[in-house]
Order: structure tokens, then C-alpha cells, then sequence
């Protein structure tokens, strides 16, 4: 079992899980992509640290995550702060995805799981940026990303080894 990946799927389930239970309650929604970005940032640093631009993508997301998780209250409405946190954590995972699947060669045997990853981020960020989603509406689609991607991550981690690439 690769236990990095499996850490990053047990990330993505308390994202999922915290919001999914809460209600719509966007102050509750807001902690747990605080909890899943940091987690899934600090794991994919360590995990990347061989390859610089991936570990700098992914150390400056937890850098600007936590400094504006840090700064948030300044924002009147907590649908406003879960709102920023999600489009924060989405792009730097996005830009991570990019580089790893850049230097791995995008559609090569034994990128997949990348290609799936840039896809589900890609997805997101494009609907938090583009759809003007209601509370409700965005807490849920963040519950879901956060849902498909701790299964995906998990079968990752107990699946066979990757070829060479990561």
C-alpha cells in the first residue's frame, strides 16, 4: 500500500464527510476544504519533493490556503469564504496536475490516474468560477469532488504499483 496516497484519500473522505453532514452550513463547509487542502497539500509535498515545480505548486497552495484561511474572517459572508477556499485549493491542484502530467507525458500508459485528477480539479474550478452556485449547490458539489476523490485516491493506494513515472 502506498500509505502517502492512502493519507491523501483519507483527506479527501473528512472533506467529504464534513461537508457532506453539515447541513449547508458554509462556516462548517469552510473547514473542512481547509482541512482537506491542507492535508492533500502537505502529502503531495512531501510525496513530490523530488520534483521541484510540483512540490513548489503544491507548498505554495498550503502556504496561500492557510494564510487565507488565516485572514477570512475579513469576509462578511461565510458562503464567500467556503467559496474562495474551494477556487484557492482547486486551482493549485490544478496547476500541480499540469506540471506532473507535462513531465509525465499526458496521455501515456500509466498516467491515467493524473489525467483523471487534472480532469475532476478542471471540473470544479470551472464550476466555481463560471456557474454562479448557490450555497447549497456549491457545498454539494465540493461534497462530490471530495467523495470521487477519495475513492479514486484510495484504489489508487492499495491498487498495483504505478509504472515509473511518479
Amino acid at each position: 500500500m502506498r500509505k502517502l496516497q492512502a493519507l491523501k484519500a483519507v483527506g479527501a473522505a473528512i472533506g467529504a464527510s464534513g461537508v457532506i453532514f453539515n447541513r449547508g452550513n458554509a462556516d462548517v463547509a469552510s473547514i473542512a476544504v481547509l482541512v482537506f487542502a491542507a492535508l492533500v497539500f502537505a502529502i503531495d509535498t512531501i510525496a513530490y519533493r523530488h520534483r521541484g515545480f510540483v512540490a513548489a505548486m503544491n507548498l505554495l497552495g498550503l502556504v496561500l490556503t492557510i494564510t487565507f484561511a488565516s485572514l477570512m474572517g475579513k469576509l462578511p459572508l461565510a458562503f464567500d469564504r467556503f467559496y474562495m477556499l474551494v477556487l484557492i485549493a482547486t486551482l493549485f491542484q490544478l496547476l500541480a496536475e499540469i506540471a506532473i502530467n507535462f513531465g509525465n507525458g499526458w496521455f501515456k500508459k500509466g498516467n491515467t490516474d493524473h489525467i483523471i485528477n487534472w480532469s475532476l480539479h478542471l471540473i470544479v474550478w470551472s464550476l466555481f468560477v463560471w456557474l454562479a452556485l448557490d450555497t447549497i449547490g456549491a457545498i454539494g458539489i465540493f461534497g462530490v469532488y471530495c467523495g470521487i476523490l477519495a475513492v479514486h485516491w484510495g484504489i489508487d493506494a492499495v491498487g498495483p504499483k504505478p509504472l515509473k513515472q511518479d
